[in-house]
């Protein structure tokens, strides 16, 4: 996949400049709240900064108007994209959520007031080119079915004869409109190197960064719901929420040492002891969660179904498959233990443990 800018562009617009991010493997399905918050954040940052002014009549847009004089677009009748979003919210109108890719472009291209498209690449055939209009070319309006074709000579984004944005920087397509089950973006910023080339650099390089972190946070929570899976807790508990009222005589300080997880580390056991219904599972289980949380691999069980699983398994030949599976967890959590008094073989598998 290629993206490109056409000879015939620069020659009407020699001082263009542009950046462009690519990003693969997208889940867009996902609501983002820190995204959500962040697009909030810049449109009310945006809305102080335009307060008083027309965004028309500022440096940030001025540049745009004048290029679209110099492609043959009319200005006040075709805005360019980034001053009808800094106009709208200019006007206290705000900016609405849509997805979590599509809140990431609005948020960085409000940011650093620059326009910036969203392709979905998977609907791309070889590339995306910045050129002029061609015999042939169509353009299917956001929102709508039916095809139009762009003016003779008319700047354009198009990926072969399909139109994907009018007038350089003014509407984009039907065409590879990004949605929730959309895989693969390209984002480009259209900027000038004469005016905000090292503004259009910063957008991509935030783009880029955001779109890291994004996938990090993205992986590091899959594999804590994998690890809490896979611990198998009875229900769901946490540090934060254990009571300590007087009556129940816990230890809040060793506890919370207790959480930074590092007896895990030293290879130290951990006994909670107490009358039933004091709450030893709910604390075992918060320090089990919480191991999750550190990246440790946790199993819990209960004693008496622990140890008829070994009885069995001694049976069957699957012992020792049943010991490697204890072996590997960084955290083994033996619940309602000592119910029942051990019989020596049963006292054996748990020393071998």
């Amino acid at each position: 996949m290629y993206y490109q800018v056409s000879k015939e562009f620069i020659e009407k617009l020699p001082t263009a400049y542009f950046g462009a991010v690519a990003v693969r493997g997208l889940d867009n399905t996902r609501e983002i709240p820190e995204l959500e918050q962040m697009l909030a954040e810049n449109v009310v940052s945006c809305e102080a900064y335009f307060a008083g002014k027309k965004p028309k009549e500022t440096e940030d847009i001025v540049p745009y108007r004048m290029a679209f004089t110099s492609l043959g677009i009319n200005p006040n009748k075709f805005l360019c994209s980034i001053e009808a979003l800094l106009t709208r919210i200019a006007k206290g109108k705000g900016f609405p959520h849509i997805n979590a890719a599509v809140d990431l472009g609005n948020a960085v291209s409000i940011k650093h007031r620059l326009p910036m498209g969203a392709h979905d690449l998977d609907t791309i055939d070889e590339g995306l080119d910045v050129r002029l209009a061609e015999e042939g070319d169509t353009f299917i309006p956001f929102g709508s079915t039916e095809e139009e074709k762009p003016d003779p000579g008319e700047a354009v984004y198009a990926s072969g004869n399909e139109i994907r944005t009018r007038r350089w920087t003014w509407r984009q397509s039907e065409r590879g409109k990004i949605t929730e089950e959309t895989k693969a973006i390209l984002f480009p910023i259209d900027g000038f190197y004469d005016v905000n080339a090292e503004e259009v650099h910063k957008a991509a390089d935030e783009l880029v960064e955001l779109l890291i972190q994004a996938e990090w946070e993205y992986r590091e929570n899959q594999r804590i719901e994998r690890c809490l899976n896979n611990a198998a807790f009875r229900y769901q508990a946490f540090i934060d929420n254990i009571d300590y009222s007087p009556g129940r005589k816990l230890d809040k300080n060793l506890i919370l040492r207790l959480a930074d997880c590092s007896y895990i580390d030293r290879a130290e056991n951990v006994i909670i002891t107490g009358a039933t219904g004091v709450g030893k599972s709910y604390i075992a289980t918060a320090l089990g969660h919480q191991a999750c949380l550190k990246g440790k691999k946790v199993l819990c069980r209960n004693a008496q179904k622990l140890f008829t699983l070994l009885r069995i398994s001694r049976a069957d030949g699957s012992y020792i498959k049943e010991m490697n599976k204890i072996e590997k967890k960084d955290v083994f959590i033996i619940d309602d233990f000592g119910l029942e008094v051990l019989d020596h073989k049963t006292s054996l598998m748990l020393l071998e443990i």
